[in-house]
């Protein structure tokens, strides 16, 4: 069994210098790995989910301004007051929905193409309730809904496509990772070998002496 005695400290202090510049930079590497995978997890998953909810909120509007036009179309038929109410009820879920979907933050124009929206849906539902029972104006109010129906189906569209386009962002920042670990692992197993070669020669020049 060999005695580290036998060897020459220098020989020893450079063995030991060359297993830390193996060493250190695997930490380093580690950390930096750990520190990046933690990040794009993180963003990954925020940027999908936020993403992910406007669609669902999307859908929730679509649903609502529906059936906000179904029953507007009957109380130009009925004339029944109860209709007015049901109207009332789902113009509010259909404001939560969009206000959620403001609240997201993070959807840039998109939200503040919702907010454009709510604020036509108000005017032309002001106009109206000045005379329910106006044709023109429940037409008008019915085209406004018709209006933002088409906007939602667009916003729905686009907020899949940007969905879409955070997947494949993300895919591509975790091959990137991987391809810098492999650059990392194979700059490693070189110093190693290096390291690793250079110790039967100095071991020899230590017997020598």
């Amino acid at each position: 069994m060999l005695s580290l005695r036998r060897f020459p400290k220098s020989l020893l202090r450079l063995v030991l210098i060359g297993y830390a510049m193996v060493l250190v930079p695997l930490i380093v590497a580690g950390i930096y790995t750990a520190f990046q995978v933690r990040h794009l997890e993180r963003d990954g998953v925020e940027a999908i989910d936020t993403t992910s909810t406007a669609v669902r909120h999307g859908l929730q509007m679509t649903e609502r301004l529906l059936a906000m036009q179904r029953v507007l179309q009957q109380h130009q038929v009925l004339r029944d007051p109860a209709l007015l109410n049901e109207y009332d009820g789902l113009r509010a879920s259909w404001r939560q929905a969009c206000e959620a979907f403001v609240r997201l933050g993070k959807l840039g124009r998109l939200g503040e193409e919702v907010s454009r929206l709510v604020a036509l849906e108000e005017n032309a539902y002001r106009g109206w309730l000045a005379g329910p029972e106006d044709d023109a104006r429940a037409e008008a109010l019915l085209q406004a809904l018709a209006g933002a129906q088409r906007a939602t189906r667009d916003l729905l569209a686009r907020a899949d496509g940007e969905l879409d386009r955070l997947v494949v962002h993300y895919k591509d920042d975790a091959r990137r990772l991987v391809d810098r670990l492999l650059l990392v692992l194979v700059i490693l197993g070189i110093l190693g070998i290096a390291v690793s070669a250079s110790v039967p020669s100095g071991a020899s020049t230590g017997e020598h002496e």
